[in-house]
């Protein structure tokens, strides 16, 4: 059943029930439409014009922006995920039944794929529908990919359960999120391009941009993080909770997080915070449209159906403010791959700070040598051109104190090539005396950028 709510009732909703956003935040409630069980999962199209549904009453639905049923489809047992492309011309769904779906615009089944033993966890679509990746529940964990004709093209064992599941807009590019920590990203040939380790907890959400440039991850410690291509961190964020999805939105130029406080919170893709928006706190799973404008959400149990929610920017002041709120403190990190590998928990005691954390390699840390703040990982006989670099900031004794054994050294250099710059080179005499010293100094570190 069809629930619509007039503006007059609207208003009253908002303040009295938790069945929708607040008015001031902009998404403004339009629809509700029952299903035959608890949405477990929700996908909308590009321009919010579709909506589909998947229940624990064994239906994959599709409805239109008015909240009209198109058409409903039978599984054998209750769906997981539903991913719909962008136009609304292919539905992909993933069933506890050990089969993966693809339905057609008049939900007609193109294809199913059963796997075998265990179910379909996630499934994901590219954008035109010419590709579908999914995975399998524990202890299977396997990422497979589909093309649109149900041929699988090949499948891959993860460490540990798969987490997180996303294709790029035109299917180059798939990556994936497990328990043991790490993202995989994979070309469509199913060749591994690069693997990412978060640290000490697997991801709870992730998204790729349509181009495959960037993985944005979120994980359970309150993290955002953006990876580019070669699996290089680009920056990583503190946000207000436990990350739950990921998206990106305005043509891959924004990056939305859903965190268990009940908040989308809007970055830019250069890690800068730009507002919130309220969310229930009951919702279990939310879909949201290429370009932030329209959410479609399951709510958690015993609630059954889906919403579907508009923006209204003329009556939203979750806008950015005539005037710029304080810029939040940034630090530069310039490490080569081991020394960051090493790194995962000082750079999330720098994003619990608060501290937008932007990585530069070598090659390319002339585009950052004015930056107010620079942490240096590494001594001089560092690898990957970062050493060379050290040793022009370091005076020689510095340099040769590092390399003593058993040295563990921090260095702190202002206006070292801009005013008001401070320049710190953190240091030890091989890769785990300068993670030990890093942690060492986190709090010294804190205290000569004045973050607090």
């Amino acid at each position: 059943m069809k629930w619509t709510f007039p503006a007059f009732v609207f208003i009253v909703l908002v303040f009295f029930t938790a069945s929708g956003f607040a008015a001031s935040q902009g998404y403004f409630f339009q629809w509700q439409n029952e299903t035959g069980g608890w949405v477990r999962a929700a996908s909308i199209t590009a321009d919010g014009g579709r909506v589909a549904a998947g229940s624990g009453d064994t239906y994959a639905y599709l409805f239109d922006s008015d909240g009209e049923e198109i058409w409903r489809a039978k599984t054998s047992s209750y769906i997981n995920s539903v991913s719909l492309s962008s136009d609304g011309s292919y539905l992909a769904a993933a069933s506890d039944d050990t089969r993966v779906y693809l339905f057609d615009r008049n939900g007609t089944v193109k294809w199913a794929y059963d796997i075998g033993s265990k179910g379909v966890s996630l499934v994901s679509l590219a954008g035109d529908g010419s590709y579908l990746a999914a995975a399998s529940d524990h202890p299977d964990n396997r990422v497979y990919l589909f093309n649109r004709n149900g041929t699988l093209l090949w499948r891959y064992k993860l460490g540990d359960a798969v987490t997180a599941l996303t294709i790029s807009e035109n299917g180059s590019h798939i990556a994936a999120g497990s328990l043991d920590t790490n993202i995989y990203t994979f070309d469509r040939d199913g060749r591994i391009l690069w693997t990412y380790d978060t640290g000490s907890v697997g991801v709870s959400g992730l998204a790729i941009s349509g181009d495959g440039r960037w993985v944005a991850a979120g994980t359970q410690y309150n993290n955002l993080t953006l990876i580019n291509d070669k699996g290089v961190l680009n920056w990583s964020v503190a946000t207000a909770g436990r990350v739950k999805q990921v998206f990106f939105t305005k043509g891959d130029s924004e990056i939305a997080a859903f965190t268990d406080t009940d908040v989308l919170e809007f970055f830019s893709i250069k890690g800068a915070a730009l507002f919130n928006r309220s969310v229930d706190n009951r919702i279990k799973t939310l879909a949201l449209s290429a370009d932030g404008s329209k959410i479609a959400a399951g709510f958690d149990k015993p609630n059954i159906g889906v919403y579907y929610y508009a923006l209204n920017l003329s009556q939203s002041n979750d806008t950015l403010p005539a005037t710029p709120p304080p810029e939040k403190p940034k630090i530069t990190v310039l490490a080569n791959s081991i020394d960051l590998g090493l790194a995962d928990d000082f750079i999330a005691f720098l994003s619990g700070r608060g501290i937008e954390v932007i990585h530069s390699r070598a090659s390319e840390f002339n585009d950052y040598k004015a930056e107010k703040s620079i942490v240096v990982l590494g001594g001089p006989d560092a690898p990957d051109g970062v050493g060379e670099i050290v040793q022009g900031i370091l005076t020689e004794a510095e340099a040769d104190a590092i390399r003593e054994p058993g040295a563990k050294k921090m260095y702190v250099k202002p206006n070292f090539w801009a005013a008001g710059q401070k320049v710190i080179v953190i240091a030890g005499y091989d890769r785990n005396l300068t993670a030990a010293a890093h942690l060492e100094n986190q709090n010294a570190l804190i205290d000569e950028i004045g973050a607090d």
